[in-house]
């Protein structure tokens, strides 16, 4: 019985304890890309080739999950629908903007 309260105790203060933080920044920038976005592409389509890009790493450029990525003048847009964040890389993936 001890064991069971014990458990009880210890998943409620672990439940309290994980929370969702979200942080809103205001210095918004205003992104044109050079060429409009026509169609997106579905996740059957096969491609030529592959390339890795390793990202630049610092507290602006963090992201939790990557749902679209999108290539113009040579800069990497990457968009995290989770932390409704925009990261901006050049192709060599140095960090630019956010």
């Amino acid at each position: 019985m001890r064991k069971i309260i014990f458990i009880n105790i210890f998943l409620a203060i672990f439940y309290c304890s994980c929370s969702r933080h979200k942080t809103i920044e205001n210095n918004a920038q205003k992104i044109e890309l050079s060429t409009p976005l026509e169609k997106s592409l579905v996740d059957t389509v096969c491609f030529k080739s592959a390339t890795f890009v390793p990202l630049e790493t610092n507290n602006n450029s963090l992201l939790r999950t990557i749902d679209r990525i999108c290539i113009d003048d040579d800069r990497l847009f990457v968009f995290d629908k989770s932390l409704n964040k925009l990261v901006v890389f050049d192709l060599t993936g140095k960090y630019l903007a956010h």
